[in-house]
């Protein structure tokens, strides 16, 4: 019989609130911002605040080598390629979702906002680097006032 996949889970703070992160033993699959804590009540999951609190406490290092992190990244096979794209922009930078597209060799921009929008390891894939054509900064996940503070805070952090 197959054992069953095993994960952790935790909760800590970082700079933008409370965050909720998961990991299997190939990585990080999850972070999240959360307004409350939640138990996973899954007999392979269990919780470790300390390794979640590990991975988290470098997420305000803009000299951190997020590379370094290992992840688990779960999803279609366009929506890894995008989120692969999106760990190349170097920290402090902003792309376009058609640079996304061009870079897949796709006209499917709109795919690429999708499948950016559904990226589970928010932060370390850096989906709030990702812009409108135009130069608005658009919509995000968490709002778009945070990731207009995210991208602010980046761009000053990049300066020193």
């Amino acid at each position: 019989m197959k054992q069953k996949e095993q994960f952790v889970y935790g909760y800590c703070l970082c700079q933008w609130g409370k965050v909720l992160g998961v990991k299997s033993d190939k990585g990080l699959m999850k972070l999240a911002l959360v307004d409350e804590e939640q138990p996973i009540d899954e007999p392979n999951y269990s919780r470790n605040d300390e390794q979640i609190k590990t991975i988290v406490a470098n997420l305000d290092k803009p000299d951190f080598n997020f590379q370094t992190i290992k992840l688990d990244l779960r999803g279609t096979d366009f929506q890894c390629n995008v989120w692969q794209e999106l760990l190349k922009i170097p920290f402090g930078q902003k792309v376009c979702y058609e640079d996304i597209a061009k870079k897949l060799n796709t006209k499917a921009v709109r795919a690429v906002g999708s499948a950016v929008k559904k990226n589970p390891v928010a932060f370390i894939v850096p989906c709030h680097r990702v812009i409108r054509k135009s130069g608005d900064t658009g919509n995000y996940f968490y709002g778009r006032a945070l990731k207009e503070q995210i991208l602010l805070w980046e761009k000053q952090m990049a300066k020193r």
